[in-house]
This record gives structure tokens, sequence and C-alpha cells, in this order.
């Protein structure tokens, strides 16, 4: 999409499939595009991307007339695809605005495993002042959720870290010295950052593993998460800390 004010409504949540690599769907730098009602899948072949809002950072406002997607999901495997991704959701843009993802690599059904349906990420959000109002994002192999831009505004987020990790070993964030990975990793170069309502579960399912923290986040002043929980729903080990290795452990399953 390259002109402003370009609307796509989706009928019956229409689905986009991502061929040879491609992103299923691509925006330029450009105010008032409204998106809503689409489901975006990932093919065979990895794409870096399923949806790039924007294809660099730059310093473009989009304040007057922001950029909206509602009712948006991404599905890596568990269809006809044993898809696979760098990520699903790339936000370059600023003034963004995001009502109801759904982040979702498989965990059951068809074409599932944590060598067949790979992907690191859920969502990288690189642009200033974004918003998401309900953000769902579960089973990414790594970060569930990379949020680089300032003036962020996080409302309501679930996540659900990956099911299908074999071992411990294979699950090692910080150059392989902190076991697991955060599901929510704020970038260390955001100056602001707020996020209220933040629900983040484990259900080690296949290895007996640890997550040190559900939440990381630069220690600055201008960044804050409110009402935050971890849940330990069922399965092996733990999370140990809520929030860059604060708060009690999850160690038992409900």
């Amino acid at each position: 999409m390259t002109r402003e004010n370009t609307i796509i409504y989706g009928m019956g949540l229409a689905t986009l499939e991502a061929v040879n690599g491609n992103a299923c769907m691509e925006t330029s730098d450009v105010s008032g595009i409204k998106v809503s009602g689409i489901l975006l899948d990932a093919g065979e072949k990895k794409s870096e991307t399923l949806l790039s809002v924007g294809d660099k950072k730059t310093d473009v406002s989009h304040e007057d007339n922001p950029i909206c997607f509602s009712d948006v999901y991404f599905r890596v495997g568990g269809g006809k695809y044993a898809g696979k991704v760098g990520n699903c959701v790339t936000i370059h843009s600023n003034d963004v605005i995001g009502d109801n993802f759904w982040v979702w690599r498989a965990d059951h059904s068809t074409n599932v495993g944590w060598d067949v349906n790979t992907a690191p990420n859920g969502i990288v959000v690189n642009g200033d002042n974004v918003t998401m109002y309900g953000l769902f994002v579960e089973h990414f192999q790594e970060y569930q959720t990379i949020w680089n831009g300032n003036g962020g505004k996080l409302y309501f987020y679930q996540s659900e870290m990956p099911y299908d990790v074999p071992k411990q070993n294979k699950y090692m964030s910080h150059n392989g010295k902190v076991k697991g990975y955060a599901s929510l990793k704020i970038g260390d170069k955001a100056e602001d950052f707020e996020g209220y309502g933040i629900g983040i579960y484990c259900y080690n399912r296949d290895a007996d593993i640890e997550i040190f923290s559900g939440a990381e986040i630069p220690d600055k002043k201008g960044i804050a998460l409110h009402n935050v929980v971890t849940v330990k729903l069922n399965g092996h080990g733990q999370i140990t800390h809520v929030i860059n290795g604060q708060g009690d452990a999850v160690t038992g399953g409900g």
C-alpha cells in the first residue's frame, strides 16, 4: 500500500498466504491507512515478516491521521503449511494504532514442531508513539514481543511462552548467559514506554526449563509496567521472576 487513506476491510476473516518467502502485506510510510478483519498466514519458505508497516524507521509523523490495524491475526504453522518467519509483524512507522492483534506460532494441529514451524519473534515495534489495545503473542522461539520505539503504549497484553522447547540449552538468551527469553522485551535504547495489564504464562510441556524473567525492561524513569502477572499453567519448570530479576517465582500449575 503506497497511497494515503487506503482502506482494506476483510470479509469473513480473509486470509493472505505468504508465497516464496514474501511478506503478505507491506505499506509505505503514509498516513491514514486502515486495515481490519484479515489473517496473515506464513508459507513454507521463510519470510522475514508477514506484515511490514513502513520499510524503515523515519521521523515522519502520522499523529494527525494515524495508521490503524484492527482485528488482525497471524499464524505460523497449524494449517496448510509448516510456516517459517523471522517475525510476524514489523512496525517501522510512527503513530500506529493496533486494536486486537493475535500473533500465533502454532502449538497444536498440523505442521507443528520445534524444528518445523520455526519463528524466533512475534512482533517487533521500531516506530515511535505506537499504541496497542489487546496484543496477544504466543509460542515464539525467542522473544515474543520486542518494542524498540519511544512513546509506546500497551493496554492488555497476553502471552504464552512456547510449549515445545526440547531442552534448556535450546532456549537461552543474552548469548547463552540467561535461561529462557522474556516474553516482553523493551529495547535498551527506548526512553519511554507504558504497559497496563500484562499477563505472561508458561506451559513447559516438553522439558524442565527455567525462564529467568517474564518481562525485561531498561531501568529508566520513563519506562513502566503496571499490573503484571506471571502464571505457570502446567508442565515443568518455572518463570523465576516477573520483571528484570524481581518478583517471586511461579512453580506450581495454576
